[in-house]
C-alpha cells in the first residue's frame, strides 16, 4: 500500500539523532534481518495511474526522505515484459541468477549512490560503497544526516550501526530502493 495507508495501519517512530537504545534491544531486530527472505514475486501492480510523479516520503510531517524510483504503477504484464525484454531474454530458469548478475554488472554503478534500506522493522537512508554482484548484496553505510523510520520501536544511529556491523555492512540488493537524483 501507500505510505499513508501504512501510516494508518501501524504506529511508527522516527529517529534523526542518536538516543539511548542499547545493543541488547536489537535482538528482535536481528531475528527479522537475519532470517531467510521469501523471494516471492507476486506483485501484480497497483491501482495507481501510470505516469504519475514520483512520491516523496514525509515522516510525521517533519522529516523528508529523498524520492525513490517507483515501479508500483506498472502492471504485472509490464514488469514481466521489461524483465523478459531487457534482463532475462530467453534464459532458462536455472540461468535467472546468472542473467540478473550480468545485467546488474552492466547497468548498476558499484558505488556512489544512495538508497533507502527497507526491512520489515525500519527504513533508513544509506550510501552504497560497493556492490558484490555475485552475491546480489551491497556494502553500505548510514548516510549523513541520519534518517530513519522504524515500525515498532525507535532505532538510533548506534543501534543501526551495530546491525550493519553484524551484517558485515552487506545488505541484499532487493532491500535497497534507489534514491532518485538529478542525474536520473
Amino acid at each position: 500500500g501507500s505510505v499513508e495507508e501504512r501510516n494508518a495501519e501501524s504506529p511508527k517512530s522516527v529517529s534523526s539523532a542518536a538516543g539511548d537504545e542499547s545493543p541488547a534491544n536489537i535482538e528482535p531486530l536481528k531475528k527479522v534481518l537475519f532470517q531467510d527472505e521469501d523471494d516471492s514475486c507476486s506483485d501484480y501492480g497497483s491501482n495507481d495511474k501510470p505516469g504519475t510523479a514520483l512520491p516523496s516520503l514525509i515522516l510525521n510531517g517533519n522529516m523528508l526522505f529523498p524520492e525513490v524510483f517507483q515501479t508500483n504503477h506498472l502492471l504485472f504484464y509490464e514488469r514481466f515484459k521489461a524483465y523478459q525484454d531487457y534482463i532475462l531474454a530467453d534464459c532458462k530458469p536455472s540461468e535467472v541468477r546468472q542473467f540478473t548478475v550480468e545485467y546488474l554488472e552492466k547497468f548498476l554503478e558499484p558505488s556512489g549512490w544512495q538508497a533507502i534500506w527497507r526491512t520489515s522493522a525500519f527504513e533508513v537512508l544509506v550510501e552504497v560503497e560497493d556492490v558484490d554482484y555475485s552475491t546480489l548484496k551491497a556494502m553500505v553505510r548510514l548516510s549523513e544526516p541520519f534518517l530513519c523510520e522504524s515500525h515498532a520501536q525507535t532505532f538510533t544511529e548506534e543501534c543501526l550501526t551495530e546491525v550493519l556491523r553484524a551484517k558485515e555492512q552487506r545488505v541484499p540488493l532487493q532491500e535497497l530502493f534507489v534514491v532518485f537524483d538529478e542525474s536520473g
